[in-house]
């Protein structure tokens, strides 16, 4: 059944056909909407009743009275029921309007259109992706529908642009009758009203059965699942047009970014590997390490060095035994590291002033170069909030926090070494390695942990400033979260390398929250930190975004 405002008043006759016994729903077989995917998909547990089900009705009711169409379908074996919601093309004519949607005007695109053909594509995989005309856009005006690139209404809007409304829709409608404040879809997932809200693909991802030589018989998701979505293309170029047809300008904007930053690392990453060999091939021609390892009596390797912490927890040693130390520090600060590092910042310049180049060039070819001055809208939370309030004190605690776990985590290094001292034999021969394993995976513990904090405390205390709009929300929340990270992940590599062994000048100086540098340097332990906080993290973060569909294809037995 399909309801609409005409057949759903009152608000007791919903309940009814909820309830009714055959849950027989259909589409009129004279709709134009059997032809077509929902724009959304609701979908809830049919056994619920009580606060939930009274909200989720009061929603679906407002739904109906902006001018939605809601199609209900169930599965009886798992007593879900499903919500295809449809907007009809009046609708979507008077929401564009508001939300002052570009669209294509006719005229300007009769002879403006682009054959350019992507390098290393197959003449299949350029055929399927296909020319993109260029085209010029006005802000959607319903009384000048005549000016407008169209054939029929159902191809009018694109598939993007019906979700984009659809969704504007879902999140500004009232669903407690009790509290205004209470609206939209994001309430009821997180009461539980909705099990999942979510637009429909257009389609499976299967692509093995169709003809190649016939375009018409493929989807868009299916273009991309062959063209972009495949490991045998992660070295060709990606079809950022169709990304943005499909996902959206925030998703396509994503991709290009990443996609253009991969491939300038390449030039700090030869000159990187360059600079590695060359110092290698220097270790033993320096006079540095020559006055460490040596074991000629002209060298100072047997000289007799003080404790690198409290006396009771490090004991003295020789300077030999911070040869391996002293070459580690050599590898990575050497004459060719400095050279390195003056490419690194001009690479770093370069990269961000092309990347706003490329920025603006999608930004124009997508209309999306003022979208946020023009055509966005008010958030639902602001028209709704009557207070707001200032994050500064909850941003400066959560900076406490970090600085509080910093200073912990370097009185816990005194303790370790003192706790491998009293072990003796092998942990008092690598106290100092051990010790600076055992601190950097507790950091990367304490990281970690803190970082899921920050990112959720980011979100609560940008609520509590009730942005206006969506990109001032985002710029907040942003904000926040670069300095909560910037300090969780940078501040151990920020001590190790700039603060230890600089706070004092004799060995009787010595605290639980300070302690020497081997002599060979204080480098290792910001390499070594760099290499597990940041290393480590990405490579979790990237094997659980590929294993974790891995898993639930083999869960699933496909």
């Amino acid at each position: 059944m399909i309801l609409t405002a005409g057949n759903r008043n009152p608000c007791e006759r919903c309940t009814i056909d909820r309830e009714a016994a055959t849950f027989d729903f259909y589409l009129p077989s004279q709709s134009s909407l059997r032809h077509r995917l929902p724009d959304f998909v609701l979908v809830y547990d049919k056994t619920q009743s009580g606060d939930l089900k009274r909200c989720r009705n009061y929603f679906e009711d407002n739904l109906i009275r902006e001018g939605l169409l809601l199609d209900f379908d169930t599965d009886e074996s798992t007593k879900l029921c499903y919500i295809k919601v449809y907007a009809p093309f009046a609708l979507l004519c008077r929401r564009a309007q508001r939300l002052q949607m570009k669209l294509p005007l006719d005229t300007a695109n009769k002879s403006s259109s682009s054959s350019y053909r992507m390098p290393w594509l197959t003449d299949l995989e350029q055929k399927l992706i296909g020319d993109h005309p260029v085209q010029v856009t006005a802000p959607f005006v319903h009384s000048r529908l005549d000016l407008y690139h169209w054939v029929d209404e159902d191809c009018f809007f694109t598939i993007n642009q019906r979700i984009r409304i659809v969704h504007d829709l879902l999140i500004r409608a009232r669903c407690d009758p009790d509290n205004k404040k209470n609206h939209g879809m994001h309430w009821l997932l997180r009461t539980g009203a909705y099990k999942a809200v979510y637009p429909p693909h257009d389609g499976s991802h299967d692509y093995k059965h169709l003809d190649p030589s016939d375009r018409r018989q493929w989807s868009v998701r299916q273009v991309l699942r062959y063209t972009w979505a495949n490991f045998a293309s992660c070295l060709k170029p990606q079809p950022l047009n169709l990304v943005q047809s499909y996902f959206g300008e925030k998703i396509a904007f994503y991709f290009a970014w990443l996609g253009y930053y991969t491939c300038m690392l390449t030039v700090p990453g030869i000159v990187g590997l360059l600079c590695f060999i060359y110092t290698m091939s220097q270790l033993s021609s320096s006079d540095h390490l020559e006055q460490i390892c040596s074991h000629n009596k002209s060298s100072y390797s047997t000289i007799t060095m003080c404790p690198v912490c409290v006396p009771e927890n490090c004991a003295p040693w020789t300077l030999e035994q911070s040869c391996e130390s002293a070459k580690w520090n050599y590898t990575f600060d050497s004459k060719a590291n400095l050279v390195m590092t003056v490419i690194t910042l001009i690479w770093a310049s370069l990269f961000l002033e092309t990347w706003k180049r490329r920025e603006a060039t999608l930004a124009y070819k997508w209309n999306a170069y003022d979208v946020e001055q023009v055509s966005e809208a008010v958030r639902p939370e602001y028209e709704e909030e009557s207070w707001r309030i200032g994050s500064a004190g909850g941003v400066m605690l959560l900076v406490l926090m970090v600085m509080t776990a910093m200073i912990a985590l370097i009185a816990i290094r005194i303790e370790i070494y003192g706790l491998l001292r009293s072990f003796g034999g092998f942990w008092l021969i690598y106290q100092f390695e051990v010790t600076s394993m055992v601190i950097h995976l507790c950091t990367f513990v304490v990281v970690m942990t803190l970082g899921v904090l920050y990112e959720r405390s980011a979100h609560r205390l940008t609520e509590f400033e009730c942005p206006r709009t969506q990109t001032a929300y985002l710029n907040s929340y942003v904000w926040k979260v670069f300095i909560f990270e910037l300090l969780n992940n940078f501040g151990p590599i920020f001590y190790a390398a700039l603060i230890r062994g600089q706070n004092f000048s004799l060995p009787n100086d010595q605290t639980h929250l300070k302690e020497f540098c081997d002599p060979g340097g204080c480098l290792n332990e910001p390499v070594q930190a760099i290499a597990i906080l940041l290393l480590a993290r990405l490579l979790i973060s990237n094997a659980a975004e590929l294993g974790y569909p891995l898993l639930k294809k083999v869960l699933k037995g496909k």
